[in-house]
C-alpha cells in the first residue's frame, strides 16, 4: 500500500506498529468516505457513492486508539455544520418574535383585508456524525434533517448493544437499504404523515466484540453481514507506554487535518456532481480478478458465501472511487468534473481488500458457527436432555448452559 495517496501516508505513519496503522487507515476509510458528497460512479446499473461499512471487532480491552484519531477527522465538518445551525436558530428566533407581533397586529385588524404575515422556517439541525445509541424515529429524523446523509460512529460496543436491545431499536433493515442507496419510509404520528428517506448515503463505523455484534448480525443468513469490511483488533501482551514521544502532538496533528477534510468537504458540497469512473482496461481486470475471487471462495467456503463475494465488488469499486477523489483533492484537480481511476488506486483498493478478507471471512465462520450450534440446541432439546447436558455435549463444557437457556428462551421452547 506504499502507492497510497500521500495523506494517507502520512497519517498512517503517525502510528507505531503495523496493526495500529491497519486499524487507522481501514477507521479512516469507513470515516472519509462520508465525506466526499457530490461524486458517484455506476456500478451494476445504478449510481453508487463512496459510503463504505467499516466494523472493527476484537477482545474486551484491545486497544483502538486509531478508531479515534479516524474520527476526528470528521470533527471540523461536525463542528461546522452545529455552528451553522446555531446560528440559523438565532435569526430564526428573531424572525420568529417578529412574525408572531406581525400575526398579532393583523388578526386584530382582519377587516384591512391585508396578507398575512409569512411564518419563517425553523431551521434543521444536520449533523456529521451520527450516535448509534438512538432509536430508528430517531435515526430516521436525522437522516431526514441531513437529506439522508452521515457517518453513523460508536467506539463503544456496550452502547451500540443497548441501542440494539431497545424497543425501537435494531436498525438493521435501514442499514441493508442505506448500502444500496434505496429509499425507505417513515411515519409520523404527530403529523400523520409518511416521509420518503431518498438517496440514503450513510457510512458506518463501529466497534465490539463478536459476541456484542451478534446483536446486530445475528447470523451468517443476515444480510447486513455482507455489505461491512471487518477488521480485527489483535490482543497483544505488550503494555504500551502511555508516555511514549511517539503520541506525542497527534491530537493537534488530526485536528489540523480535519480542517483540511472540511475544506474539501464544503468544496465538493458546493460544486456540480462529479462522475467517477474506470478505464475499460481496468473494467476487463475488474470483471476478471471477481469472477475467479467468487468461484475461489463459494469453493473454499460454499454457496452461502455468495453474497459476499458478489459485495466484495461493490466494496472494491468503492474503495477505487474513494481513494481517486482523495488523491484528486489532493492534487487540487478540482476542476475535473469525471474522476478517472489511476491504477495505482485501482491496485490499492485490491491490496486493502486483501487485508481484510481472512477477518470478514472468521466473522462469517464465526456466525456460522453460532448457527450450527443452535441448531444442535434445538434438536437436543426435543430429545429431552437439560440445559447442562446440551452445553456438555456441543461445547463440551456444562458451565455454558447459560448460553443454551438465553437462546432456548428466545426461541420459546422452554
Amino acid at each position: 500500500l506504499c502507492k497510497l495517496p500521500e495523506i494517507l501516508i502520512e497519517m498512517t505513519c503517525r502510528m507505531e506498529t503495523d496493526d495500529e496503522k491497519g486499524l487507522f487507515l481501514i477507521s479512516a476509510l469507513g470515516v472519509l468516505s462520508g465525506m466526499i458528497p457530490n461524486v458517484a460512479g455506476t456500478y451494476g446499473g445504478q449510481n453508487i457513492e463512496a459510503n463504505l461499512f467499516v466494523y472493527i471487532y476484537g477482545d474486551y480491552g484491545c486497544g483502538k486508539a486509531g478508531m479515534g484519531y479516524a474520527n476526528m477527522l470528521g470533527s471540523e465538518v461536525d463542528y461546522k455544520l452545529i455552528c451553522r445551525y446555531k446560528e440559523n436558530l438565532k435569526r430564526y428566533l428573531i424572525d420568529r418574535a417578529k412574525y408572531d407581533k406581525e400575526l398579532s397586529l393583523w388578526k386584530r385588524n382582519k377587516a384591512t383585508k391585508a396578507k398575512p404575515p409569512t411564518k419563517p422556517d425553523e431551521p434543521v439541525q444536520e449533523m456529521l456524525f451520527i450516535p448509534a445509541n438512538i432509536t430508528k424515529s430517531g435515526l430516521h429524523q436525522i437522516l431526514e434533517n441531513n437529506k439522508g446523509k452521515g457517518i453513523i460512529y460508536e467506539s463503544e460496543g456496550d452502547t451500540l448493544v443497548e441501542a440494539l436491545k431497545s424497543e425501537h431499536g435494531g436498525f438493521s433493515d435501514l442499514l441493508r437499504k442505506a448500502f444500496h442507496h434505496e429509499k425507505a419510509r417513515s411515519y409520523r404520528k404527530t403529523e400523520k404523515e409518511f416521509v420518503d428517506l431518498s438517496d440514503l448515503a450513510l457510512s458506518i463505523l463501529l466497534s465490539s466484540t463478536l459476541d456484542q455484534m451478534k446483536k446486530l448480525i445475528p447470523s451468517a443468513e443476515n444480510g447486513l453481514l455482507s455489505r461491512i469490511i471487518f477488521y480485527k483488533v489483535n490482543s497483544t501482551i505488550d503494555f504500551h507506554d502511555p508516555w511514549s514521544e511517539a503520541k506525542n502532538g497527534h491530537v493537534e496533528y488530526f485536528k489540523d487535518k480535519s480542517k483540511y477534510f472540511s475544506d474539501k468537504y464544503f468544496d465538493h458540497l458546493s460544486n456540480p456532481k462529479k462522475i467517477f469512473r474506470l478505464s475499460e482496461g481496468q473494467k476487463k481486470n475488474f470483471i476478471k480478478h471477481f469472477q475467479f475471487k467468487k468461484k475461489q471462495m463459494m469453493d473454499d467456503f460454499d454457496v452461502k458465501i455468495q453474497g459476499t463475494a458478489n459485495r466484495f465488488g461493490t466494496i472494491v469499486f468503492r474503495l477505487m472511487m474513494l481513494l481517486t477523489v482523495i488523491r484528486y483533492d489532493e492534487n487540487n484537480n478540482n476542476n475535473n468534473n469525471i474522476l478517472t481511476c489511476s491504477d495505482d488506486d485501482f491496485d490499492n483498493a485490491l491490496s486493502l481488500l486483501k487485508l481484510v478478507e481472512p477477518d470478514i471471512l472468521e466473522v462469517h465462520r464465526y456466525l456460522d458457527r453460532l448457527s450450527l450450534n443452535e441448531e444442535r440446541y434445538i434438536l437436543l432439546h426435543k430429545e429431552g436432555k437439560s440445559y447442562r447436558e446440551i452445553a456438555k455435549e456441543v461445547h463440551g463444557d456444562e458451565r455454558k448452559y447459560q448460553t443454551v437457556n438465553r437462546f432456548l428462551k428466545k426461541q420459546m421452547i422452554s
